[in-house]
């Protein structure tokens, strides 16, 4: 009941600022959502299949007093998070203070990077990424959500050539999660434009043919010498089901910057168009990593959350009604999604128990 109360916020809060257009209002409903959603973050019980393990990792790190001469302990984890927490755990080892700082640093940097590119899409792009990302990040693989959130904080400085901006970006979002480093590909595509419709078809030729030919199995498990015990959990394939969202997901938003390029709206088609070509990098290592279903979907997903950019600047450019239903059957296609994931056990929504 607490995600579809939220869900019900959130949806009002964005025919509300469509009506509105205001920009004090704007900023009340914005920070009014990113409260809904840390608080919900923050007051949750065993919820997620990673909540106990990062309760556990909050428990073993130690105060930085004493990580400074003995280390923080969970040496394996990104240094940033390990001593960003080591130092929050001079002051407290309360569990609702590391799921308010964890879910802070998640969702601050997301908010912020979509209000510096465009206040309109800030409330639809956060319901997007409530039902899309939510639930497997928010509350789950919260080190690579953070890293994500810096991807698109990273973004309006791209877009405005701040590469300074984007580099710390980068360092701070890969120190925390690994996959952040994927951050800095973004500063390549500011310098080399490629058109996204040769883009496209190089990352469709290029990630089915590092599928067919099994390279992410060599590189996994030769080259980097994964045990064998990893390879029935890396090794299962990607279901039919997601395969089609993922095609239908790339359709969507090349349309949408096919409309761009229609009407003419040559700066934000440019600025589209580089943001797009970031996201088909994901779609080269969704196609290579197909029969590896663990690295498709988190490496899949950490681009994907572009789409909370790219699937509400469609919205706000398309003139004609059927267009805007395209967009629309995004969000029932994430509601349906957020459904399905909801509806099991370990996302069962349960208060904390003191």
């Amino acid at each position: 009941m607490p995600y579809y109360i939220t869900i019900g916020g959130l949806v009002f809060f964005v025919f509300l600022a469509r009506v509105k257009n205001s920009n004090s209002l704007n900023t009340f409903l914005t920070s009014t959502s990113l409260l809904l959603l840390v608080t919900l973050a923050v007051l949750r019980g065993d919820v997620g299949t990673d909540y106990s393990t990062y309760i556990e990792i909050w428990k073993s790190l130690k105060p930085i007093s004493v990580a400074l001469f003995e280390g923080t302990g969970k040496e394996y984890l990104e240094p940033g998070f390990r001593y960003f927490f080591s130092s929050l755990k001079q002051f407290t080892d309360s569990d609702r203070v590391f799921l308010a700082a964890i879910s802070l640093l998640n969702l601050v940097p997301l908010f912020v990077g979509l209000v510096k590119l465009d206040r309109k899409i800030v409330l639809p792009g956060i319901l997007l990424y409530f039902l899309f990302f939510y639930l497997p990040y928010t509350l789950n693989a919260m080190r690579q959500a953070i890293a994500m959130s810096f991807l698109i904080l990273s973004l309006p400085y791209l877009l405005s050539g701040r590469i300074f901006k984007v580099v710390i970006c980068g360092l701070i979002g890969s120190s925390f999660h690994y996959s952040g480093f994927f951050i800095f590909l973004g500063l390549g595509f500011n310098y080399i434009r490629i058109d996204s419709n040769l883009m496209l078809i190089v990352s469709s030729v290029v990630g089915l043919i590092s599928y067919v030919l099994k390279i992410p199995h060599f590189i996994l498990f030769d080259l980097l010498e994964y045990k064998v015990k990893f390879v029935e959990h890396f090794l299962s394939d990607t279901s039919v089901t997601q395969i089609a969202t993922r095609l239908f997901m790339v359709a969507v938003v090349f349309f949408i910057l096919f409309n761009l390029k229609r009407v003419n709206a040559l700066p934000l088609y440019k600025s589209y168009a580089l943001i797009m070509n970031i996201y088909l990098v994901g779609f080269t290592f969704y196609l290579a990593f197909l029969d590896i279903n663990m690295f498709a979907t988190r490496i899949n997903m950490f681009f994907r959350v572009l789409e909370v950019v790219l699937i509400p600047t469609g919205f706000f450019c398309f003139k004609y009604r059927m267009n805007r239903l395209l967009v629309c059957s995004v969000y029932l296609l994430a509601l349906l999604a957020f459904y399905s994931a909801s509806s099991g056990q370990d996302y069962h929504y349960e208060f904390f128990k003191t």
